[in-house]
């Protein structure tokens, strides 16, 4: 992919759509949701954008696990931030809040 073919995005556009989606979501989900699941199937993050062959494997995630990092995230003092650990913790609720939504008739079986 030659420079002037680069995929970008603006961390501005993402946090404006971020926002917008989350409001859409408290207003819908209420602004405290019961997440009803706890574990579930991730692709190792190394794995899910450096090839074009299928993950080696699939690991466990769990919601319980996701929302104590959160937690801590929110708890840290200095404001430290690890941002590749925050975000894989952080995707792990937005993807259950997204299959929250997902209407019935979508839902396999």
């Amino acid at each position: 992919m030659s420079e002037a073919d680069a995929l970008v995005v603006a961390i501005a556009d993402l946090r404006q759509a971020l926002q917008r989606v989350l409001g859409a979501a408290e207003k819908k989900l209420g602004s405290v949701v019961d997440l009803d699941a706890d574990y579930y199937w991730t692709v190792p993050p190394g794995e899910t954008f450096d090839k074009l062959e299928m993950p080696t494997a699939l690991e466990a995630g769990q919601l319980s696990d996701d929302v104590a990092e959160l937690q801590d995230l929110l708890a840290r003092e200095d404001g430290e931030v690890f941002i590749w650990h925050d975000l894989d913790h952080l995707v792990g609720i937005l993807r259950r809040l997204a299959s929250l939504d997902i209407p019935s008739s979508r839902l396999p079986g």
